[in-house]
């Protein structure tokens, strides 16, 4: 039995290689060169943005609550309500302004219509009550001065009446240096802090009515609604109900659908590939049904800050409203064009450090041929060196 079958599997390689000998047959080591135009394609992922999508972004001061957000795809128009804050606290510093501002206004009104027309009133009577005083004083010394002259009064009497009428005299003087410092410095300095007060409590009644009024956000102008994915709670997401903002965050974006880009975030590498100008063809897994072309419109200078990935922009050609903001896209970009080009099989190369070697067939003699890549695909390579079309070759 042994014998059997080493004597068929014997029978069945000598049918090969006599078949491999017969006129005709192919062997399949040996390729032949193909010539003819090449286009170089550098696949590239990128995502459908709008060109001027207005950023929304929460206006209330420190952190606010959304108690409400209009549905990601919505159009609206300029003034259209597009999301809602809880505003019960600024309701509640309202209450308390509306007091504060009632009391400032009555401390002013009382200052200006009671207290100080009173106090001054005081002064001035008191006042005029020191110098009917002292002239009546005065006229008691003159008679006194008379009595004691004609010694019918002691000198004690004179001096004590003389004692008592210099007191009232600058009693008076005294009041009304006090009426003048009250009417001039202390009545003014107490209505001035009184308005400050007031106008301290108006603006800041000014602002939480502001702040009201920025707890409804309207659209801005015309235009589709979308919700970005932003760092929320630790992960990045779109906004949802109850998500706490912090004033200048983005949360939405009034997108002009007429006028939508493709964004790329370009390597190092294939900014060679990728110039302004080169056609691109565009593809969307969600729609592969609409496969669009474009145009490479701009590639930015400078990476963006924190990673080493450089912007670049493709503008579409024809209608874009059957597209959306947020769609990923597969680019194809033209990087280079030859008029002719020599490709031969991937299986009859052998690499040997940056070069590839393989057996050229010239006038029916095997030559070795080193070549240089410039493209591949899973088949075929293409190289720069010029091969005569159809000739064999194979692996060394």
């Amino acid at each position: 039995m042994r014998k059997a079958l080493l004597l068929l599997g014997l029978c069945a390689l000598g049918g090969i290689l006599l078949w491999r000998r017969m006129p005709g047959a192919v062997d399949e080591r040996i390729g032949l060169v193909e010539r003819g135009p090449y286009e170089q394609w550098t696949p590239l992922h990128g995502e459908l943005v709008a060109r001027d999508a207005l950023s929304v972004r929460a206006e209330l001061d420190g952190s606010a609550k959304l108690t409400w957000v209009i549905e990601d795809g919505m159009p609206v128009q300029a003034g259209e309500l597009i999301a809602r804050f809880d505003p019960s606290s600024l309701e509640a510093q309202k209450i308390t302004l509306q007091r504060d501002l009632r009391m400032a206004e009555a401390e002013l009104r009382a200052l200006k219509e009671a207290r100080h027309p009173l106090e001054l009133q005081r002064i001035r009577r008191e006042a005029a009550e020191i110098e009917l005083e002292w002239r009546e004083q005065q006229k008691l010394l003159k008679d006194t001065r008379e009595l004691v002259e004609e010694e019918l009064l002691p000198e004690e009497e004179l001096e004590a009446i003389t004692q008592r009428v210099a007191a009232l005299q600058e009693s008076h003087q005294g009041r009304l240096e006090e009426l003048n410092i009250i009417q001039r410095l202390y009545q003014p300095a107490l209505e001035e802090q009184a308005l400050a007060r007031l106008e301290a409590a108006q603006a800041e009644m000014k602002r939480v009515e502001g702040q009201l009024k920025l707890s409804e956000v309207r659209a801005a102008r015309q235009g589709t609604v979308t919700r970005p994915w932003i760092p929320l709670d630790g992960e990045r997401r779109p906004v949802r109900v109850g998500d706490a903002l912090y004033r200048n965050q983005v949360f939405l974006e009034l997108a002009n659908l007429t006028q939508l880009h493709v964004q790329l975030m370009l390597r190092e590498e294939e900014l060679p590939q990728v110039l302004p100008g080169m056609q691109a063809r565009l593809s969307f897994p969600s729609r592969p049904q609409d496969p669009r072309s474009g145009q490479v419109f701009r590639v930015g200078s400078r990476p963006v800050t924190g990673q080493k990935r450089y912007p670049a922009e493709i503008l579409i050609d024809g209608e874009l409203q059957a597209l959306r903001p947020g769609l990923s896209v597969r680019v194809d970009v033209l990087s280079a064009r030859w008029e002719e080009l020599s490709s031969v099989p991937r299986d009859v190369l052998q690499r040997e450090g940056d070069h590839w070697k393989l057996l050229l067939e010239v006038q029916g003699a095997w030559v070795e041929q080193s070549l240089t890549r410039v493209a591949s695909d899973a088949e075929r390579i293409w190289v720069e060196e010029a091969l005569p079309a159809g000739a064999r070759v194979r692996r060394p």
